[in-house]
């Protein structure tokens, strides 16, 4: 989870939704398009881009529509895939995750990639921070059930090859930083 710049000016359809009440929708085109650029196409928990299975997750549950505000709230509407999705969905998560888009999340978490595994640490004794670390791990790790650990799976190896082409790119840097410069410049 990185810190995201999401945009202030909130979809013209989320206050016509509203209206409807319980029966309006969140998910309306200039939503989820809006999301899907302000998160650079990324979910905002494990980060994987281009997600094929994207929805649009409420930091703050609304409760299947009794809470409206927090339902039609731009600032409480993320990017999230599925996976990560359902995984937060539990009642130990509820209000007690890092706002990405307020917070830097850097600052009170550490990830570590160690023998095929992701570890996520709190830096502070923050019960969001805590809580956000836990999430992440279990996105990245959970084995049960087997669906959710082809999906953990799944992630990893997407990490891992993120990961291998970052050193890859890293190490053609230090062999030759001019040349790489000379790139960066020309993109």
């Amino acid at each position: 989870m990185v810190k995201c710049n999401k945009s202030k000016q909130e979809p013209a359809s989320l206050a016509k939704e509203k209206l409807k009440g319980k029966n309006g929708s969140c998910r309306c085109d200039d939503v989820v398009k809006q999301l899907i650029c302000d998160f650079n196409n990324k979910c905002y928990i494990c980060e994987m881009k281009g997600v094929s299975d994207p929805e649009v997750e409420h930091l703050h549950p609304h409760h299947n529509g009794k809470l409206l505000d927090l339902k039609f709230d731009w600032n409480n509407l993320f990017l999230s895939c599925t996976h990560c999705n359902t995984i937060k969905n539990q009642a130990k998560y509820e209000n007690h995750i890092i706002d990405c888009c307020q917070d830097d999340p850097e600052i009170h978490l550490r990830s570590v990639y160690e023998n095929g595994n992701v570890y996520v640490y709190p830096k502070d004794d923050n019960e969001e921070s805590k809580l956000t670390a836990e999430l992440i791990y279990e996105v990245f790790n959970r084995e049960t059930p087997a669906l959710r650990n082809i999906a953990s799976k799944y992630r990893l190896d997407a990490l891992r090859t993120e990961m291998n082409n970052f050193f890859k790119e890293l190490s053609l840097y230090q062999k030759n930083p001019q040349n790489a410069l000379a790139c960066f410049k020309i993109a």
